[in-house]
């Protein structure tokens, strides 16, 4: 599972992607994409709360970080209505040295790993059949009554549905060929920092998207002051051979694979001297797109087959509602449109026959 490998953070992009989303889908789509993400937040820490799952999660402020400044005027003429601090107090109020500007905004940092299986647990205790470390092979459909039955085929046997739903990400087009140039595998890294014993190190104010040009960087602190970051694209991304359609997560990324070592000494107020050491540092599968978009909704040509995939590392702020209309799509049969999944997301004909490819190689 992916699972443990996610970084532990919930952060909706509330203007980051919006200019590039108005000028192509127009202000009004653009603005229900955002207000999606900003709901996941508090949607999250109410299931939390109700089901009473223990798994670290705290509301922060995340900052947006911006080391050129060029980017950093572009990013705040672009928003109205977040805390930007500029280059006189951004390194005093974000703590890391070289910010010429920043936003922060509400974010959260739970521990995704232990947030999914609480969920899992409490479904599991509700009748869910769940089969872990079970490779699925192949999907087929067959006509009954006129409507489909769909088989998964898998290392443990075959199991039939009259509905089936796709939520494998960047493995997609192992079941599903005709997303393969659609959703490709992208493989990332991210480290756990850890303190050595009896040494200290300030509190950081939030969580970091920290943005280098052409890159980011995320960060977030966990309760007992270690630290969560990944990104280090800045050593490996111009070279598809490190990340793209890669599905193994079994080794690093070589030319990052010290990227981390020393980073909060380097780069935050207060961490020169605290010995901070990359405690472990992994990489994870995650399913980038052909149009920057994840695809969601019934599969066209498929009927009673349902795909929620392709989340960009982003998924955190986007995943829990889209389930939640693929569940009303699957119990209601109600479309895409009658659901509250914002209307770029759903998957078409027209996405997949599309030659748009923002991933073509820059080789």
């Amino acid at each position: 599972s992916n699972l443990d490998r996610l970084g532990g953070h919930l952060k909706p992009a509330v203007y980051s992607r919006l200019p590039d989303f108005i000028a192509k889908y127009g202000a009004e789509t653009a603005a229900e994409y955002a207000e999606f993400e900003y709901k996941h937040v508090d949607v999250i820490a109410e299931v939390i709360k109700k089901e009473n799952i223990w798994c670290e999660f705290e509301i922060v402020r995340a900052f947006d970080l911006y080391l050129d400044p060029e980017q950093a005027i572009k990013a705040k003429n672009s928003i109205d209505d977040l805390i930007w601090t500029d280059e006189d107090r951004a390194e005093e109020v974000s703590g890391f040295r070289g910010c010429v500007g920043c936003f922060s905004s509400r974010a959260a940092t739970p521990w995704p790993y232990k947030l999914f299986m609480g969920i899992l647990n409490k479904a599991v205790s509700q009748g869910l059949n769940l089969q872990t470390n079970t490779l699925a092979t192949s999907i087929t459909s067959t006509p009954s009554n006129g409507t489909p039955t769909w088989t998964a085929t898998t290392q443990r046997g075959t199991i039939s549905a009259s509905k089936i739903i796709i939520a494998t990400n960047g493995y997609t087009s192992a079941l599903l060929p005709e997303y393969k140039n659609k959703i490709v595998p992208a493989r990332g890294i991210a480290s756990h920092i850890v303190l050595p014993k009896g040494a200290s190190a300030p509190r950081l104010p939030g969580s970091y998207g920290i943005r280098i040009p052409g890159a980011i960087d995320y960060l977030n602190q966990r309760p007992d002051g270690s630290i969560v970051v990944g990104g280090a694209r800045t050593t490996f991304y111009a070279t598809d051979s490190h990340w793209k359609n890669i599905a193994d997560d079994s080794a690093l990324i070589e030319p990052a694979a010290h990227y981390f070592d020393t980073y909060m000494q380097r780069h935050f107020t207060g961490w020169e001297e605290s010995g901070a050491i990359v405690e472990s540092i992994w990489t994870g599968i995650m399913g980038y797109n052909s149009d920057a978009l994840p695809s969601v909704g019934e599969v066209p040509g498929r009927d009673g087959c349902y795909i929620a995939a392709g989340f960009e590392g982003h998924g955190m702020p986007v995943i829990w509602l889209v389930m939640k209309g693929i569940s009303e799509m699957v119990r209601y049969g109600k479309s895409t449109e009658e659901t509250a999944v914002p209307s770029i997301l759903k998957t078409t004909e027209e996405r997949l026959k599309s030659t748009e490819n923002r991933l073509a190689s820059k080789e």
